[in-house]
């Protein structure tokens, strides 16, 4: 992408999809786009709080149940690639309050990334 942005053969880049599992992404398009190098992704404790972050502002938008409905997905989006993300999301479909949130992410950061790093979403044309 950054040989293609750099070089002037692009007319657009169409992020939106590519945001929902890492937040960070905008960020580090623009940043190609101005000086042509591309950003490191966030370390994963960052995206954490990232994600953290963006649960606030849905609660502050929705309330607290309605924000944790809304936000599951980023939330297991976030955590996948950690050591026990599969139980950890699991955890994530029975959200009932932050706190309970809180206690999620924080076994995450205490886990640790497993072997195949953090996920990094691909997604395809059209799909739903």
């Amino acid at each position: 992408m950054r040989d293609a942005i750099v070089s002037g053969r692009v007319d657009g880049v169409v992020v939106a999809r590519g945001l929902l599992g890492d937040l960070w992404q905008l960020h580090r398009v623009v940043q190609c786009v101005a000086t042509g190098e591309v950003p490191d992704q966030l370390p994963f404790a960052e995206r954490i709080a990232m994600s953290r972050r963006h649960v606030a502002m849905l609660v502050e938008h929705y309330g607290e149940h309605r924000a944790l409905k809304v936000g599951r997905k980023y939330v297991a989006w976030t955590i996948k690639g950690c050591h026990g993300a599969a139980k950890l999301r699991g955890m994530v479909a029975d959200l009932d309050t932050v706190q309970q949130l809180d206690d999620i992410w924080e076994q995450a950061l205490a886990a640790g990334l497993g072997p195949q790093g953090w996920f990094q979403p691909v997604f395809i044309s059209g799909e739903g």
